[in-house]
């Protein structure tokens, strides 16, 4: 076998040794047969540790999306309003709004339940006493009759649908959560405004002050 010299003290010292038996001085210099694990060991494990951080944060940004999407509150007016039917599976359906007739009785606003149960979405054309005001009405997918002002007041869209269990702007991407009225896209504060509105028989009722008093947000 052929021996080669420690560069510390010059003892003769075996192709393969790592370490002088003569002083204990370090041998850096490998033999040619030798695989040098440890540049591999140095160049490898930065990037394994890098991979595995990168899987770490994607996980944890899916669960906070996933927790936040659980737990999206209702709108605080949504919240108060009837629950009128069985809740409603809207996955992978696009429901268009519906036109109904209405009247005016005793100050109040009044159409057909079974007409919004019936279409899912409706909308009828109060005028006010100086422009029209759109009115609209929905089962959400809690089965809850939801009643908002009609307008998504950048682009001034007065006619939305069903998209899934979001409420969607007829002509514009503007698209909301049914329930929470979240904004996916745009228009964060613009969503269709849910307004209180009651049930009396097979009615829906809503006084005309609450209408005549809403106001613009922009």
């Amino acid at each position: 076998m052929n021996q080669k010299k420690c560069p510390s003290c010059g003892n003769s010292i075996k192709p393969d040794a790592r370490f002088c038996p003569q002083c204990g001085a370090v041998i850096t210099e490998l033999s040619n047969n030798q695989p040098d694990h440890t540049s591999n060991q140095t160049i490898t494990s930065p990037v394994r540790y890098l991979v595995i951080g990168s899987f770490i944060v994607i996980i944890a940004n899916l669960i906070v999306l996933l927790v936040q999407f659980i737990t999206l509150e209702e709108h605080n007016v949504i919240a108060r309003q009837p629950v009128v039917t069985e809740p409603v599976d809207y996955s992978n359906k696009e429901i268009q709004m519906t036109g109904i007739d209405f009247r005016l009785e005793d100050g109040d606003v009044i159409f057909s339940l079974d007409d919004v149960i019936q279409h899912r979405i409706v909308f009828i054309d109060y005028q006010g006493p100086t422009s029209p005001i759109p009115v609209m009405a929905y089962i959400s997918s809690n089965g809850k009759l939801v009643t908002a002002i009609s307008i998504n007041e950048p682009c001034n869209e007065t006619k939305f649908k069903i998209v899934g269990n979001d409420i969607k702007a007829e002509t514009c991407r503007a698209i909301w959560d049914m329930n929470s009225m979240e904004a996916h896209i745009c228009c964060g504060n613009n969503y269709p405004d849910p307004i209180p509105s009651k049930v009396e028989g097979d009615e829906v009722r809503i006084p005309e002050t609450t209408i005549l008093a809403w106001n613009r947000r922009l």
